[in-house]
C-alpha cells in the first residue's frame, strides 16, 4: 500500500463577530427583545425566575408541539427555541 501524500482538509472555524465591552455581540445588539421569552412563556414579572433545568426541559420539545409549563399550555415556536437557546447560553456565563 502506498501512503497518500494528500493532506486532509480541515474545516476553518467561522469568523466570530466582534464583542462589545459588555460582552454582547454587535450583530445581536438591538435585535434581542427584553423579556421576549418571559412574554412567550406567559410569565409575570413577579414570578420566580427560570432555572437551567426548566430551560433544558423545554429545549427538548419539538417545534409546533404544545407542552405544559408551570400549569400553562404553550406552543413551541422557532423564535421561542432561539430565545431558549440564548437564555441557556446567558445562564452558563454566570
Amino acid at each position: 500500500m502506498y501512503a497518500s501524500s494528500k493532506k486532509k482538509a480541515v474545516a476553518k472555524p467561522k469568523r466570530k463577530a466582534a464583542k462589545t465591552k459588555d460582552g454582547l455581540f454587535e450583530e445581536t445588539e438591538g435585535k434581542i427583545k427584553e423579556d421576549g421569552l418571559r412574554k412567550s412563556l406567559k410569565l409575570k414579572e413577579d414570578d420566580k425566575p427560570l432555572t437551567m433545568r426548566e430551560v433544558n426541559k423545554m429545549l427538548k420539545e419539538e417545534v409546533g408541539k404544545t407542552f405544559k409549563f408551570r400549569g400553562k399550555d404553550i406552543k413551541m415556536s422557532k423564535i421561542m427555541m432561539k430565545r431558549l437557546n440564548l437564555a441557556k447560553n446567558m445562564m452558563k456565563k454566570k
